[in-house]
């Protein structure tokens, strides 16, 4: 039998932005002069990153400021992560690639299959186990935001090292093109990826939404560690009529409050909740509110 969870595998949305070098201002993914494109990302990213494909990165480019020197080679062997740009091709507007990404666990030895007299142990402590993680990024025809979307295995997502190292090179490439006379250098520029479904996005769909409960679902693993089981399930309603819970004669509508024990002993409201509470002369109990 074999043991383990099984990985799970999926994709996470960003919403992406582009920015010019070092600087914060969202520019548009295209350029268009007389009504024909000038200049598109994904035509410089296909020129600046199709060099790079098949070479193993280390960790994540430098910081400014920082050089090869001030790094120790053998510490960051042993804990950097791994990175290749595997396959990069141009879709129309859009950008699909494939990565593989790992980063050392804390293993030494990887042992051999026992039924194998041939095999020996392996000395892992210096290499990464990696998985290839597939991605695209979607850009819009106008506007100045387009959608990065990048594979999940278990809990890991490369898109901080794409971010990066997309953007290092895309610097390398522009810092090594001629400049012509009179002209400016090339420019180059980075990506800037904001998660879809961020605390922010959650915070506004709380305070704009109308939601009328909240549901809580125990979720655990089989005996097998091979599939997930459903639990117990607790519900507790949001609603509560404002009439009844503030004095105020215009208000008179009901919106979502977060009730706590009130809306469990309550659930059959408004006549469970009227005989709990009275016809609406008084304000809500304290005890009943978080």
């Amino acid at each position: 039998m074999q043991g383990g969870i099984a990985a799970a595998y999926g994709f996470r949305l960003f919403e992406t932005t582009l920015r010019r070098g070092d600087g914060r201002k969202e520019v548009p993914f295209l350029v268009e002069e007389d009504g024909q494109v000038s200049w598109r990302l994904t035509e410089h990213l296909m020129a600046a990153l199709s060099e790079k494909l098949n070479q193993k990165q280390l960790g994540l480019p430098h910081s400014a400021g920082l050089t090869e020197d001030d790094v120790d080679p053998e510490e960051a062997t042993r804990t950097e992560a791994r990175f290749s740009l595997l396959d990069l091709q141009q879709r129309g507007e859009h950008l699909v690639f494939t990565v593989r990404y790992g980063r050392p666990g804390g293993h030494d030895l990887a042992m051999s299959d026992p039924s194998l007299d041939e095999d020996e142990d392996v000395d892992i402590s210096r290499h990464a186990p990696s998985r290839v993680y597939r991605a695209v990024l979607v850009v819009p025809e106008s506007g100045t935001s387009a959608v990065l979307a990048v594979g999940v295995i278990g809990r890991a997502c490369p898109v901080r090292p794409v971010v990066r190292w997309f953007a290092r090179w895309s610097r390398d490439w522009a810092e090594a093109q001629p400049a012509a006379s009179g002209q400016p250098a090339a420019s180059w520029w980075k990506l800037h990826p904001v998660v879809l479904g961020d605390n922010a996005r959650l915070d506004a769909l709380l305070r704009q939404g109308d939601p009328q409960r909240v549901t809580l679902t125990k979720w655990g693993v089989t005996s097998d560690n091979k599939r997930a089981s459903r639990g117990m399930e607790l519900i507790s309603y949001l609603h509560c009529f404002e009439a009844t819970c503030d004095r105020s004669a215009t208000a008179r509508r009901p919106r979502p409050v977060l009730i706590g024990r009130c809306a469990s002993a309550c659930r059959a409201w408004p006549s469970r909740w009227v005989a709990a509470h009275g016809s609406g002369t008084g304000p809500c109990p304290p005890r009943h509110h978080f």
